[in-house]
């Protein structure tokens, strides 16, 4: 009799990690330029999941309120002091940051001194260079509302330097340039979930499957098709 029961437990334990398992899944993602990285790696590694997409400050305004218990497209320190949600984590899938870039045709900017009275644009959103034209002594800094009026900007001359995202898309690499040595901002990507006990198995899951994806090459095929750091 009791190796019955405990035959019962066990399979009830199973049933009900299963169950859990089975569960649909909402993750906030991030509209970034990399949006689509972050959805065929979510589509591979959690095929039941509900993608919600949001500006990043929207989407991280919806972490902090519990809308959806994962977020993917950061790590754990940042969502720490960005959205101040503390966070449990899978590995990570690919390090970012936010490098200063120039035109192909002008000198990369190799230390911060020379920052000092350019015009600078970066797009609305970024967090991570609200203080800049204090901070860096710029002339001035434009906030833009997309990624191509950027673009537009340094092509027509009417800024220096951009703040953006690396790894680029590989349709922009022959656009801009920077020095790769110098970062504004430095995190990694990786599904992070409310701290809570039940969110385990869904940081579980996403972590085999990445395993696999690694060995079998095709992290690093996607990684390349899209991205360049």
């Amino acid at each position: 009799m009791r190796g019955l029961t405990l035959l019962l437990v066990c399979l009830c334990l199973a049933s009900c990690s299963h169950a859990k398992a089975d569960k649909p899944l909402n993750v906030l993602v991030p509209e970034v330029v990399i949006t689509e990285f972050y959805t065929t790696i979510l589509k591979k590694a959690l095929p039941e999941a509900k993608m919600i997409f949001a500006p990043v400050p929207r989407a991280g305004a919806e972490f902090r309120r519990e809308r959806a218990p994962c977020f993917l497209g950061t790590d754990a320190p940042t969502a720490k002091k960005y959205f101040q949600v503390d966070t449990i984590s899978s590995d990570p899938f690919l390090a970012w940051g936010v490098g200063i870039y120039t035109p192909r045709d002008k000198p990369k900017i190799s230390n911060l001194e020379q920052l000092k009275g350019k015009v600078a644009v970066v797009v609305r959103g970024n967090n991570f260079v609200s203080s800049a034209q204090k901070k860096f002594g710029l002339a001035k800094l434009y906030v833009l509302s997309e990624d191509k009026k950027l673009f537009i900007f340094l092509d027509q001359g009417r800024a220096d330097v951009a703040f953006y995202w690396y790894p680029l898309l590989r349709s922009n690499r022959a656009k801009i340039h920077r020095d790769e040595k110098l970062s504004i901002h430095q995190a990694t990507s990786a599904l992070l979930c409310l701290n809570k006990p039940e969110n385990q198995v869904y940081i579980d899951r996403f972590n085999a499957t990445l395993l696999n994806l690694r060995k079998s090459g095709w992290l690093r095929q996607q990684t390349d098709l899209l991205l360049q750091h």
